[in-house]
């Protein structure tokens, strides 16, 4: 649901290529925050065209080069759009974290090979945070208010996650992973 979404909400604002739209999420680093498979594109595009939802506006032929389909959004798109728009505001989601497996079975890992691991976590993490403020700073003043909400609860996140890897790492540390502790 997430890309064609975010397909949809593209096609809102100008006519665009699959391409373009690839260009623009990668643009705008969507990977980093959505889930999102961009080796499904294409077939987004298809199965949105299928639904009625966007169809070929123009198709450009450049000499020595395959066609290229130019989509807008539909009037039943734009519906279908809203509705989903409203559904993933309502969505509740589970947390899921790649180290909780880990962590249930920590008492078994080597101490020194997680420490190393959660340190670069840690480093990572940094660098993220980092990243993210910088980026808040610069899209709060000119940026539509939904995407500064949307790099600010990324920021906010990932500094819980950094203060937690520190406290994780200082136990690990301590020597806590081993089960008599």
């Amino acid at each position: 649901m997430e890309l064609r979404l975010l397909i949809l909400g593209l096609l809102c604002d100008q006519d665009l290529h699959p391409y373009e739209v690839l260009q623009i999420l990668k643009m705008r680093q969507v990977h980093d925050y959505i889930k999102v498979n961009y080796g499904t594109l294409y077939y987004a595009f298809e199965q949105l065209e299928k639904n009625g939802w966007i169809e070929v506006k123009e198709v450009i032929q450049e000499e020595k080069r395959p066609e290229k389909k130019v989509y807008r959004i539909t009037e039943t798109g734009r519906s279908e759009f809203k509705k989903m728009l409203h559904k993933a505001f309502r969505t509740e989601s589970k947390m899921f974290h790649p180290l909780y497996p880990a962590l249930m079975n920590a008492d078994f890992a080597d101490a020194d090979q997680v420490k190393a691991a959660i340190k670069e976590k840690i480093e990572k993490r940094r660098e993220t945070v980092e990243f993210l403020r910088t980026l808040f700073q610069c899209k709060v003043s000119d940026h539509p208010y939904g995407v500064v909400m949307l790099i600010k609860n990324a920021l906010m996140h990932s500094e819980v996650e950094l203060a937690w890897l520190e406290e994780f790492l200082l136990g690990v540390e301590k020597g806590r992973l081993d089960r008599r502790e």
